[in-house]
C-alpha cells in the first residue's frame, strides 16, 4: 500500500505520547488537590488511583484524544465510544480479579463498596451519549436496574465496532447485584482539555501569588516528573503520600509564598542573528574579553541579558515592580561602576596595552558584583545581565574612552 508519510512522520509523537503526558498531568493536578492521610498513586492500581483517608479509593482512567470537532474543542465521548467501554471492561476484570482474592461475588461486592470509579478525558460530555443519560437517570431512580441492563445489551447489538461487543460483554457478565452497586460507583470528568490550566488553579487555591504561579509550576512540575522518572527506572511504584509531598515539594510553594521576586530562569526571547553587532558584544571584543569569533560565548552573554530585560519588564508589567524601582535599580548599578571605573584609572596608563589591561580589570571586578533589588540579592548572572544591558544602551563602558568611542561609531581605535 503507497503510504505519503514521511519516515519522521512514523517516529514522531502522536497521540499515545500526547495520552501519557496527559495522564502525568492529570497525575499532578491529584497531587495538588490532595489532603492530609491520603495518597495519589501513577499506573499502580491504575492510571491514577487515590487512596483515601477513610481506607476508600478513586480508580481513575485517563483518557486522552488529539481529534477535534467542527469547533476545533476535543469531539465527545459518545455512546459507541471505544474509551468508553473498554474502560468499563477494565474496572469489570479489576472487580472480578481473582488474582486479588475477588472470585467470589461477595468479595466483589466488598471492593465495590470501597472504591469509586472515575472516567476522565478531553472529551467533550454529551447529552446524546444513551449511557450516561441512562446512568445519571439510574441513580436518581428514574429507571431500574432491568433497564439498564436492557439499554447496554441494546447497545451492544447496535455497534458495527467489533472491538466493542466483547468489552459491552464482560461488563454485562458481572452478577445482578455486582453489576447494580458497580453502576451506582461510577463516575465522569469530562472536558478536562486544558489540564496545566488545571493545575496551576490548584496552586492557585494554595495561595500562590498570580505573578509567581508561571515560575512555581515550571520548577514543581519538572521535580515531579524527575521524581516520577527515577521511582519508574528503579522499578519502584509511583505512590506518593501526603506527608511525602509535603516533604519533597512544600519548599516551592511555601518560597512563592515569601514575597520575593520569582526570576524566570529562561527567557522566551530570541537573540538577534547578528550577535557580534550589539554594542555590549562590541565592547567585550574591543578589550579583548572574548575573540570576534567565540558566537558561543556571545550567545550566552546574550542571554544573560535578555534574561534580566525579560524578568524586569515582566515585573513592572505584572505590577510586582514599578519604573522607579527598576530605574533606582540602574543607577545602582551605575553608581558600582562609577566606583569601580574611576579607581581603576585613576593612574595615567603609560601604553595601549595597559588601557586595555585596565578596561578587563573594571569589567572583571563589576562580574563579580552581585546586585539587589527590592531588598532581594540578584544571581551573579543576572547581575552580570544587567550590566550588559547598560553596556548595550551606552550607559557605561570599559575603556576608558569607552562613551565618545561608542557614539562616534566605534572605528577609530587608535586610543587603546
Amino acid at each position: 500500500m503507497n503510504s505519503n508519510r514521511q519516515f519522521t512522520d512514523t517516529v514522531s509523537a502522536d497521540a499515545i505520547s500526547a495520552g501519557y503526558i496527559y495522564q502525568l498531568y492529570y497525575f499532578i493536578l491529584r497531587l495538588l488537590q490532595m489532603k492530609s492521610d491520603e495518597s495519589v498513586g501513577f499506573e499502580v492500581c491504575e492510571d491514577v488511583h487515590i487512596e483515601l483517608d477513610n481506607s476508600n479509593q478513586i480508580l481513575v482512567q485517563v483518557k486522552h484524544t488529539v481529534q477535534d470537532s467542527a469547533d476545533g474543542t476535543p469531539v465527545n465521548l459518545t455512546t459507541m465510544d471505544i474509551d468508553l467501554w473498554k474502560t468499563l471492561h477494565n474496572w469489570s476484570k479489576i472487580i472480578t480479579d481473582e488474582n486479588s482474592g475477588r472470585g467470589t461475588a461477595r468479595k466483589q461486592e466488598e471492593f465495590i463498596d470501597k472504591t469509586d470509579f472515575l472516567l476522565t478525558s478531553n472529551k467533550k460530555s454529551n447529552e446524546n451519549n444513551d449511557f450516561i443519560c441512562l446512568l445519571s437517570k439510574y441513580k436518581y431512580g428514574d429507571v431500574t436496574f432491568a433497564e439498564v441492563q436492557s439499554v447496554i445489551s441494546s447497545i451492544k447489538n447496535r455497534t458495527k465496532n467489533k472491538q466493542i461487543i466483547p468489552y459491552i460483554e464482560e461488563v454485562l457478565s458481572l452478577s445482578d447485584n455486582v453489576l447494580s452497586e458497580f453502576l451506582y460507583k461510577i463516575g465522569f470528568d469530562l472536558g478536562q482539555d486544558d489540564i496545566i490550566g488545571e493545575c496551576k488553579q490548584a496552586m492557585r487555591v494554595k495561595l500562590i501569588p498570580e505573578n509567581k504561579i508561571e515560575e512555581t509550576w515550571q520548577y514543581f512540575s519538572s521535580a515531579v516528573l524527575e521524581n516520577c522518572f527515577n521511582l519508574i527506572r528503579n522499578r519502584k511504584q509511583v505512590v506518593i503520600s501526603f506527608d511525602e509531598f509535603f516533604k519533597n515539594y512544600q519548599r516551592f510553594f511555601d518560597k512563592a509564598r515569601s514575597g520575593k521576586l520569582a526570576f524566570c530562569r529562561h527567557t522566551d526571547s530570541l537573540p538577534p542573528e547578528a550577535l557580534d553587532e550589539q554594542i555590549f558584544i562590541k565592547q567585550l571584543i574591543d578589550i579583548g574579553d572574548i575573540p570576534a569569533s567565540n558566537f558561543e560565548e556571545m550567545l550566552k552573554f546574550t542571554m544573560q541579558k535578555l534574561r534580566l530585560e525579560d524578568n524586569l519588564l515582566r515585573f513592572v508589567t505584572d505590577g510586582v515592580l514599578t519604573s522607579r524601582e527598576v530605574k533606582d535599580f540602574d543607577e545602582d548599578a551605575i553608581v558600582r561602576w562609577e566606583n569601580i571605573f574611576r579607581r581603576v584609572y585613576r593612574q595615567i596608563a603609560s601604553s595601549k596595552d595597559e588601557l586595555k589591561q585596565r578596561a578587563l580589570a573594571v569589567l572583571d571586578e563589576i562580574r563579580q558584583t552581585q546586585l539587589a533589588i527590592d531588598f532581594q540579592e540578584l544571581e551573579i548572572a543576572l547581575s552580570n545581565g544587567e550590566y550588559y544591558h547598560l553596556s548595550d544602551v551606552l550607559r557605561i563602558g570599559w575603556r576608558k574612552d569607552w562613551k565618545e568611542f561608542y557614539q562616534s561609531g566605534g572605528n577609530d581605535d587608535s586610543s587603546i
